[in-house]
């Protein structure tokens, strides 16, 4: 990051979607294609929140805030077509393969305890957002695909919503305790931590009885909850 400006708090934004920049994707154009590029684009833009955040992220940086970025890395993407014929096509790609080739390996992983008492290993890519690094978490099967549904299910699952709904939360637990671990190994000590949409609440040290609970290292950090749209 660039001159921080005197004074400045640092700022996490913890988010399940935040934009790649225009950059990355236009790398993956000329390297893969446009679809591979859309494709990339979609997995963590599938609302208004994603592009948003982006920019936010930028302009902070650009302000001399020291800020950083927490998000996830999606395996697949859901698309859809419609074909002239009144046809709406569906159909779920595989892009993080191709996403890997473009962001940096921290060599960061790291293993986060869940709320079921098992180890998510969670490997952490970087990319730089004109001055910002955000920071991908990688925890496959968890990080399969934003906000997991029940057409997301295994073929022969007997209940498809309560694995949905089980990926969800775990979604949500990795996302949120896994910045404050992130926090922790790049000694990133926050002064505000801001959780845009509820699936990242657990990005509060103090809401679940953990290693985090008491910690310290957060302290002092002020919580902003951001309902939807950053404004």
């Amino acid at each position: 990051m660039g001159q921080s400006a005197a004074g400045a708090p640092k700022v996490i934004e913890v988010a399940m979607e935040i934009a790649f920049p225009p950059a990355l994707l236009e790398s993956i154009r000329q390297r893969f294609g446009y679809r591979p590029s859309r494709d990339a684009a979609m997995s963590t833009s599938v609302g208004g929140i994603g592009p948003l955040l982006r920019e936010r992220i930028v302009g902070q940086a650009k302000k001399g805030i020291p800020v950083i970025g927490v998000t996830l890395l999606y395996e697949t993407t859901w698309i859809q077509s419609w074909f002239e014929w009144g046809q709406l096509h569906l159909e779920k790609r595989e892009v993080a393969s191709i996403l890997r080739e473009f962001l940096k390996d921290t060599g960061l992983t790291l293993n986060i305890s869940l709320f079921d008492g098992t180890t998510a290993p969670v490997k952490v890519w970087e990319a730089n957002y004109e001055g910002a690094p955000v920071y991908f978490l990688d925890s496959p099967p968890i990080t399969h695909v934003v906000y997991t549904s029940d057409e997301d299910a295994p073929p022969k699952q007997s209940n498809p919503g309560a694995w949905a709904e089980d990926f969800r939360f775990k979604q949500s637990w990795i996302v949120g305790r896994g910045a404050l671990a992130l926090a922790k190994a790049l000694q990133f000590k926050p002064d505000i931590l801001v959780m845009s949409e509820t699936p990242t609440v657990f990005g509060h040290h103090a809401l679940a009885q953990d290693t985090f609970h008491d910690d310290p290292f957060f302290k002092d950090t002020r919580y902003i909850f951001n309902d939807h749209t950053p404004l």
